[in-house]
């Protein structure tokens, strides 16, 4: 049967919706707003349209398959004469749509895999292209040069357990820990690790490896830490807590715990849990996650012939909808609330509404923090008698943090994904939602609730949504294969390699190729730089978001530097780092996180290349002060309570500063009052101050995971 979603959400409302200073409510813009950038978000259908839609464009795609340039293009280069690539696309076209039982793939098989798919650019490619190459080599091997046959053997993606023959040479047991958000199946697999002798975790987060290295030192349980830029080790001590990426797959191990196992059917970082749960030499490998995972882990144990025990955890607290929204009025927010907004924007946003309108402080998460500081927010948050009893949060708070939230209130559910506005899936809603609640606290029983009444219903919904099984477990080529296929393709970029390396895989039906557009990015930005393949790999794995201007500059300077093989001194790379600044405001705010993001990516490449990049203790002394002056930024952006005031037209007018000057600075409560352009999505209902004026695309997407966490 055909994938089709579990779940049928209602419709998106088409128009900007606003929220005017002081009001109770929120209302459509009409508009008309001055320096308002047009901007409406799309009309979402639902399940059954976007499913009848995902297989037009299927059948569409497959209709001019032979009629593309650009796929005939490629197929050239990798050794298919255009001939054959023309006539043997028809032939699996047409094959496709009689349900030849001879084909080596179904329509619904290809179907399946692409309604899953998480990314849709480049999705239809990524999946039907490596099926067809193994057509052609099926049905056209006489007629192929040896190029193409050595391509198609480097590229057979079809059993990734054998890439792992010392993992395979002991009898592991496999132990899954299933249970939803605050149901202690983590904490019963921890207490497993730290009975064992010798073991490693593989969390998510940076800031998961730091809880796990931190609380086993505390109880005396000598342990190590390793994540992509931070290797903390004694001698004799062989446990380990670290990011998945890092996970020592290269020794004997009694026992191995990784986190949050859903994520092995991550579009992006899926190939890490893959990679750690296949390859990790544990007598005991213990597995935490959601129940959607089970069937696959299931499969995979199949195929390894490993034993699997499930062991199922209920929620220890009560969990349940607020009997009513916020009725659109931000002054019914409470202590223990957590708000939350899916940009660095929203986040800002909310807090000085919130701050103006009740007079509370709100401490704020979000995901271009750095780990160190969301602790620090989650601590005043936390701190009983607090002076910032609310939250306002990305969902950044999804995974790593403990909070004391009595309640989680969604500002809404849609997010951008770095395309488009687009829903919250059921298991981002349900874990999100978990976070209210927890066990042995003053907040032991968590409510959820919206702030819109139209948000209600859907929040409803969510919560009683079974979540999608995870399909298929994500791989990636290693740098060893990359190396021996550029062999073959001497003069070919990395990108083009990634990306005929990524055409030509044949895969098992329990895989997918993960999505290597992050790689072709940065791959684009060292284009020109000259590098050993091998090389050029690691560095395209470096957490960088390309979207981020300063840091992409930053990985083409510590680049080219390594190139010139003359080792690069943080402290010498003058124009990368900005000075420190007197006083606080939004941009020195973004800029001391941009700071940070580069010294992490410095720290990340010292791992790799030492000698290359040896100016680590600087580094770390540059990080830690940064890490400070981010902290005292957050606690001195705040918001007075307002005086009360007359709702009257006047109070929408665009505010006019004196003699047309457009900049105006208040040393005395260090405020920049500008006038702002509204946001494209939250802020056009918002009148702010420079304090959220956040321009900073590289946000505008607030993930719980993504690159710069990884590590």
């Amino acid at each position: 049967m055909l994938f089709k979603r579990q779940f049928n959400l209602p419709l998106a409302s088409s128009h900007v919706r606003w929220r005017t200073s002081g009001s109770k409510s929120r209302k459509p813009s009409n508009g008309n707003q001055t320096n308002q950038k047009s901007f409406s978000i799309p009309k979402l259908n639902n399940a059954k349209n976007q499913f009848a839609d995902k297989v037009q464009e299927f059948d569409r795609f497959m209709d001019h398959l032979k009629k593309s340039p650009f796929l005939s293009r490629n197929a050239t280069r990798v050794g298919i004469p255009k001939h054959i690539f023309l006539e043997a696309s028809e032939k699996f076209s047409n094959s496709l749509k009689e349900t030849n039982q001879d084909m080596i793939v179904s329509r619904e098989t290809l179907l399946n895999q692409y309604l899953g798919c998480s990314s849709e650019k480049g999705g239809l490619q990524r999946i039907v292209l490596p099926h067809l190459y193994k057509f052609i080599q099926d049905n056209y091997a006489d007629q192929l040069p040896i190029k193409f046959d050595s391509l198609m053997t480097l590229s057979d993606l079809r059993s990734p357990p054998e890439w792992y023959p010392q993992a395979r040479a002991i009898k592991r047991k496999i132990i899954m820990h299933v249970g939803p958000t605050n149901s202690g199946k983590t904490y019963h697999a921890l207490n497993r690790f730290k009975e064992a002798r010798t073991g490693v975790y593989a969390g998510p987060l940076r800031l998961l490896a730091h809880e796990v290295y931190e609380k086993l030192n505390m109880e005396g349980i000598n342990c190590n830490l390793l994540t992509g830029e931070e290797r903390k080790e004694s001698d004799g001590v062989l446990k380990w807590a670290s990011t998945v990426e890092m996970t020592n797959i290269s020794m004997p191990l009694e026992v191995c715990v990784i986190d949050e196992i859903q994520m092995i059917g991550d579009d992006q970082r899926g190939w890490a849990w893959t990679q750690a749960f296949l390859g990790v030499q544990a007598s005991e490998v213990h597995l935490c996650g959601e129940e959607s995972a089970v069937p696959l882990i299931k499969r995979l144990c199949e195929s390894t012939e490993e034993e699997l025990e499930i062991k199922h955890y209920k929620r220890l607290t009560g969990l349940a909808v607020d009997k009513q929204h916020l009725n659109n009025n931000i002054k019914n927010v409470q202590p223990g609330d957590c708000i939350m907004g899916f940009s660095r924007k929203s986040v800002f946003a909310l807090k000085q509404e919130i701050e103006e309108e009740t007079g509370l402080r709100a401490a704020v998460i979000y995901g271009s923090l750095p780990p160190e500081t969301r602790a620090e927010q989650a601590r005043l948050f936390n701190e009983a008698n607090n002076d910032y009893p609310i939250l306002v949060a990305s969902d950044a708070i999804g995974m790593g943090l403990n909070l004391n939230i009595r309640r989680i209130v969604f500002d809404t559910f849609l997010k951008f994904n770095g395309k488009d506005m687009a829903y919250l899936s059921v298991s981002q809603a349900k874990q999100i939602s978990g976070r209210a609640g927890r066990y042995k606290t003053q907040w032991e029983d968590g409510l959820v609730t919206t702030i819109e009444k139209r948000d209600f219903e859907r929040l409803k919904t969510y919560l009683d949504s079974s979540i999608p099984n995870i399909a298929a477990a994500g791989i990636t080529p290693s740098v060893d294969v990359i190396e021996k296929f550029s062999k073959v393709l001497p003069n070919d970029t990395i990108s083009n390699l990634l990306l005929k390396f990524q055409e030509l895989s044949t895969l098992d039906g329990a895989y997918f190729f993960c999505n290597l557009e992050d790689l072709f990015s940065i791959a684009d930005l060292l284009e020109n730089i000259p590098m050993s393949i091998r090389n050029k790999y690691l560095f395209l794995q470096a957490p960088v978001n390309v979207r981020d201007e300063t840091v992409s500059k930053a990985i083409r300077h510590f680049a080219v530097q390594f190139s010139k093989q003359t080792p690069c001194l943080l402290s010498e790379s003058r124009g990368l780092i900005s000075e420190p600044k007197a006083f606080y405001t939004s941009k020195s705010l973004q800029a001391l996180e941009v700071d940070h993001r580069i010294i992490i990516l410095y720290l990340w490449l010292s791992i790799r290349f030492p000698e290359a990049f040896p100016d680590i203790e600087y580094a770390k002394i540059l990080k830690k002060e940064k890490e400070n002056a981010i902290n005292s930024a957050l606690m001195s952006i705040g918001f007075r309570k307002k005086r009360p005031k007359k709702h009257d037209k006047e109070q929408f007018k665009k505010p006019q500063l004196e003699g047309g000057n457009q900049d105006k600075i208040d040393h005395s409560n260090q405020k920049l009052i500008k006038n702002v352009k509204s946001s494209p999505i939250e802020s056009n209902w918002r009148k702010s101050t420079e304090q959220l004026k956040l321009n900073d695309t590289s946000e505008s997407n607030d993930t719980v995971i993504d690159r710069r966490d990884m590590y």
